[in-house]
């Protein structure tokens, strides 16, 4: 139901108020790609990795979305619809899109999320623009600095680890020196004292 006082067809639809429900049959969402990127994303282990992983996201394949039902409200000519939950390997994600009539600009906000690691931040992309016409802003931020974080982390315990274990060896290199250093001298002594009787 749908009710709007104005006439004209720009018009018409700014002030329009009203509520529905949506089907979706075989949708795809062509500008976000989720397969892939969980997993990859999960078995980063450098700051590169984690940053193609990320990349995977806007590689071009596209999202199924399959069959759905939902529904909408639209007030003051803006069209909101229920957010969209999609699962894929390793991922949650939630599209939710928005129209304004009066402007003819398209908003869809993703949040996609690692089901592995739910502690890990979100990731969040929005698509914004009229039709053909769509910009990207990437939230990857949080996420990469928590995971970057991370890394840097492990790789300075590992480098701990492997400066201990260097330390550890010349320790034992120099108490190895020590030992046949005594030992060259209790030989030298002993030949000495030999060759005095």
């Amino acid at each position: 139901e749908f009710i709007s006082t104005v006439r004209g067809a720009a018009a018409a639809t700014a002030p329009l108020d009203g509520k529905g429900n949506y089907w979706l049959s075989n949708a795809k969402f062509s500008r976000l790609t989720l397969d892939g990127f969980g997993t990859a994303a999960l078995n980063a282990t450098t700051p590169a990795a984690l940053t193609s992983a990320l990349a995977q996201l806007d590689s071009g394949a596209g999202t199924a979305i399959g069959q759905r039902i939902g529904n909408f409200t639209v007030l003051n000519g803006q069209v909101v619809v229920s957010p969209i939950p999609v699962k894929a390997e390793s991922v949650d994600a939630v599209i939710a899109p928005q129209f304004d009539f009066a402007s003819g600009v398209l908003r869809v906000a993703t949040a996609i999320g690692l089901t592995a690691r739910p502690d890990l931040p979100q990731v969040t992309i929005t698509y914004e623009g009229s039709r053909g016409g769509l910009s990207t802003r990437n939230g990857t931020s949080a996420l990469a600095a928590k995971v970057g974080y991370a890394l840097l982390s492990k790789e300075m315990a590992e480098l701990e680890r492997l400066q201990q274990e260097q330390q550890a060896l010349l320790a034992k290199e120099e108490a190895q020196r020590v030992e046949d250093e005594k030992r060259f001298a209790d030989y030298q002594n002993t030949r000495a004292e030999l060759r005095d009787q």
